[in-house]
């Protein structure tokens, strides 16, 4: 903020807008459909925030939280103009801005988002040319590696078929009475049909590790209740399910929890799959920290991912009812 108010004070009387680039707030939800899904939908009050302590400022357009505004909303005090639009390209954002010639004011504006129907649009010369060329350096990533019977997708506040999925590769991997996988790491969703390597590179585009822990009860409720408070997705789970109340405060949300068919015990020792990314703490899961580590040196997950595709059967949903809000 103390950076923002400097560049601003040095910049204003020599420019005729002050235009100011942000990517801060609560992460985007990693979801296709995150536009039309309000319950995922991010706040921007962060960068309200910013708009009402830097002085100067004409428009802020943000990132990061992909929280869109079908028009720019307005700080009651500072008068900026607050623009963003949703994630996964969907929306274009449209500003035009009405300047009086001699005072320099900014004295009106007409913003909207615009839908991008990209399946209708032609593709740009350029940009072909270059995916053209960087496709021929990699022809591998258009290998047809398996198939779906389904589309598979993702969601970011709610149990989903790829988290289910990836859950039960991790699981069936590890030998383990459970497995746990953040929905923040499911970047796209995958066709019915033919799969190739570019759709699971889509899907998961990280090199993370599978690690094995032993966890206690108490450290897997305490990870669950993190994934209830919303603010990095919901863990996605294999071999447990799980009853929440979201009208719960935050950290008492978990109902119920069961392993197999018992009830979880907050004493008893339990093994766990999961990514080294968790295992170190991220995304403010720091409960995985208190694990015990068994295995920290299991294979990359894109590698089993690849394998489970390449078995020559079609992959399905696989079964729910795993995460169940009340």
């Amino acid at each position: 903020m103390g950076a923002a108010r400097t560049a601003v004070a040095r910049l204003r009387d020599e420019v005729d807008l002050v235009v100011l680039l942000t990517h801060q707030g609560k992460t985007a939800p990693m979801q296709t459909d995150d536009e039309a899904d309000t319950a995922v939908h991010r706040d921007i009050e962060v960068d309200i925030a910013l708009a009402g302590a830097v002085e100067g400022v004409d428009v802020l357009i943000g990132g990061h939280a992909d929280a869109g505004q079908e028009k720019p909303f307005i700080h009651p005090v500072t008068g900026t103009l607050i623009c963003q639009t949703y994630g996964q390209g969907t929306r274009l954002g449209y500003l035009k801005l009405l300047v009086d010639p001699e005072s320099g004011d900014l004295v009106g504006h007409e913003g909207r988002l615009l839908v991008v129907a990209s399946d209708d649009l032609e593709p740009h010369p350029g940009v072909a040319t270059k995916l053209a060329a960087y496709r021929a350096r990699f022809p591998e990533v258009d290998e047809i590696i398996g198939s779906t019977a389904e589309r598979l997708t993702r969601r970011y506040n709610e149990e989903s078929d790829l988290g289910s999925l990836f859950a039960d590769i991790m699981r069936d991997h590890g030998e383990t009475d459970i497995a746990l996988v953040h929905s923040g790491g499911i970047r796209a969703d995958l066709p019915a049909g033919d799969v190739t390597r570019e759709d699971l590179l889509d899907a998961f585009p990280f090199i993370d590790f599978v690690v094995t822990l032993r966890m206690t009860g108490e450290q897997i409720l305490d990870v669950l209740e993190q994934s209830f408070s919303l603010e990095r997705g919901v863990l996605q789970v294999s071999g447990m399910t799980v009853t929440y109340d979201l009208d719960r405060p935050i950290g008492e949300r978990v109902v119920k929890a069961k392993i197999s068919d018992a009830v979880l015990e907050p004493d008893a020792t339990y093994t766990v799959t999961t990514f080294d990314f968790l295992a170190s703490g991220a995304d403010l899961y720091s409960g995985f920290l208190e694990a015990e580590t068994i295995d920290a040196d299991g294979p990359e997950f894109a590698e089993l991912l690849v394998a489970r595709f390449a078995t020559g059967i079609a992959v399905a949903a696989p079964e729910g009812g795993r995460l169940n809000p009340l």
